[in-house]
């Protein structure tokens, strides 16, 4: 539960890493509360004509931070954030889904926080 509350409170900083445990621990949450929501929408209004509000506003609150998260984990493979524009081609999610199953690189790199306060 840590790790959704630290990517909360880091939810607009795109600098710096998160590991794959903080990344997965994020998206069950999300997931989780996603379902939760839709089923709480279900039993308010079971009529499929009206929007989903309250999954709405939980998609509304989670959809930046679930961007920066995404760029941190992108980062600590070692990748720019910008590989996460390949998801708008086909068959691009999955090597999304490769990139955040991939460990974590032990180095430092260019993405590091405390490498640009010792530089």
């Amino acid at each position: 539960m840590n790790h959704y509350f630290d990517a909360m409170r880091l939810g607009f900083t795109f600098k710096g890493r998160s590991t794959r445990a903080q990344f997965w621990s994020f998206v069950l949450i999300v997931t989780l509360l996603l379902i939760l929501t839709s089923a709480i929408d279900a039993v308010i209004d079971p009529s499929p004509k009206n929007s989903p509000l309250i999954t709405g506003l939980a998609l509304f609150i989670h959809y930046v931070p679930m961007l920066s998260i995404s760029v941190r984990r992108l980062h600590d493979t070692n990748r720019s954030g910008w590989w996460l524009l390949i998801g708008f081609v086909p068959l691009g999610l999955i090597v999304l889904l490769v990139f955040y199953c991939l460990p974590s690189n032990p180095a430092s790199n260019r993405f590091d926080l405390t490498q640009k306060a010792t530089a």
